[in-house]
This record gives C-alpha cells, sequence and structure tokens, in this order.
C-alpha cells in the first residue's frame, strides 16, 4: 500500500471505527451524527470512558461548542480526550483546543492486512471470560473504582455481542482486544504490563487477534496508535500509515 494514498474507504473505516469499540453500558450517552461523535459517561470518570472522537465544525460555531463541550465534562468531573482526526473543523481545531488548556500528542492511524500474520505463539483467547481480561487490562491502563466498575460491565456486554475478542499474554503479562467494525477490525487495548516487557508478549497479542480476524473473513485490520511508542512498533510488523493526527485531552483543576 502506498502510505501517501491510502484507499478512501479504509480511511473512512480507521475514523468511524471507535464507535463500534464503545462498551455500551447502561447510562452510556452517545452521540453520532455526520458531523460528530462523543461518547459521554457521568458515572466513569475516566479519560478513555469520555471522548470526542470526531468533529467537523462550522468556524463561526466552534468556540461556543469547544466550550459547552468542555463545561459538560467538568460538570462529571472527569478528563477527557478529544482526537482530531482526518476530515476535522475546522482547520484550527487543535489551535482553540490548545488555547484552552487541552494537552495533545500525535498519533497515527494504521492498516495492515490480516493474512499478514507472523508465525509464533498464539496469546489466550478469553472472550467468555471478560473479568479475567479485565483484571490485566485495567492495571495495564490505570482503570479503577467506579470507573473499573464501569469497564468490567462494558466488558461483560461486549462478550455477549460476539463482535469483541479478548485476549491476554502468558496467564496475565498483558492484555488486548479486537472488534469488528464495519469492513475491518480494530485493534485496541493493547497493554504489557511493565514487569513483563521485551518478552514478545505484544507481538504474540498482535499476531493472535490478526488470525481471529482473518478466520471470521475480515481482511483489513486498522488501529489508532500513538506516535511515540505504538506507531513504530507497529510500523516493523509492516504496519502502514493511514494519517498522522493530535489527541488532546483535558483534566479538571486540581482540587
Amino acid at each position: 500500500m502506498n502510505e501517501a494514498s491510502p484507499p478512501d474507504w479504509l480511511v473512512q473505516e480507521a475514523i468511524l471505527a471507535p464507535v463500534a469499540a464503545q462498551l455500551l453500558t447502561p447510562g452510556t450517552e452517545l452521540r453520532v451524527r455526520e458531523d460528530w461523535i462523543q461518547v459521554i459517561r457521568d458515572h466513569a470518570p475516566h479519560p478513555s470512558m469520555n471522548e470526542v472522537v470526531f468533529s467537523r465544525l462550522f468556524e463561526a460555531e466552534a468556540d461556543e461548542v469547544i466550550d459547552d463541550t468542555i463545561a459538560r465534562y467538568a460538570s462529571i468531573p472527569t478528563s477527557f480526550k478529544w482526537s482530531v482526526p482526518q476530515g476535522s473543523g475546522p482547520d484550527d481545531l487543535g489551535d482553540r483546543l490548545r488555547a484552552r488548556g487541552l494537552h495533545g500528542w500525535m498519533a497515527r492511524a494504521m492498516s495492515c492486512r490480516t493474512d499478514s500474520a507472523t508465525e509464533g505463539p498464539d496469546a489466550t483467547d478469553v472472550s467468555d471470560d471478560p473479568d479475567a481480561y479485565a483484571v490485566t487490562s485495567a492495571a495495564g491502563w490505570d482503570i479503577a473504582g467506579g470507573a473499573l466498575d464501569e469497564y468490567g460491565e462494558g466488558l461483560r456486554w461486549a462478550a455477549q455481542t460476539g463482535r469483541f475478542g479478548l485476549f491476554l499474554a502468558d496467564d496475565g503479562a498483558g492484555a488486548a482486544a479486537v472488534v469488528r467494525s464495519g469492513r475491518v477490525g480494530l485493534l485496541m487495548g493493547a497493554v504489557v504490563l511493565p514487569e513483563h516487557r521485551g518478552r514478545g508478549h505484544y507481538a504474540s497479542l498482535l499476531r493472535t487477534r490478526l488470525r481471529w480476524l482473518a478466520d471470521r473473513g475480515v481482511d483489513h485490520a486498522v488501529t489508532l496508535a500513538r506516535e511515540a511508542t505504538s506507531a513504530p512498533i507497529l510500523q516493523a510488523q509492516g504496519f502502514d500509515t493511514l494519517f498522522r493526527y493530535e489527541v488532546f485531552q483535558w483534566d479538571p483543576p486540581a482540587g
């Protein structure tokens, strides 16, 4: 695939895939329009569970919408993420978010064919035991308290849909998930606990999820990776970059 010009359909699948990844527990507010995708969980104050996934705003309304959105999450209160993938607007959306104190990092939407999985040991499929998955995943992503209860409930819901695959590496050394979304599968949540890194667990979790998708007739996998951490690893594993983008986070004032 030419990194400079990926197929339009694959780019669109990568932008929309986070919708399929939402753990739809009671009380989750998922707002989906052509120009706006947002998740609000009043009862789960954690940035991984509250996010503006996509926003294409008219310039004249942008400041008001941004301020109203920040105020909504501040009322919980919770940190939240605001992703600015390809197609977002206005063009200076990132600058407007920075001006309001949101801090950001670079990320990449990446993809590969599922038949590119390398040879090697598999991770363990625990799709029928979401509570076991939650223990390792929550430890890796620092999810605790009420957010952990919500996370566990969401995973139990996900396990019943048949669209999600949940995997553990070496009895809890790491965890990762995958969800079928449209024409692709979204790889997400990969984490290896610090004391187990450097032993091939990340690669094991990756190849197992690619095989899981291939076995279900899904030809392409996409993932959203941090530029500074996961993206170079995935590039070395054969993933192509669809587009680079910025992710921002807002945190409630201290005290």
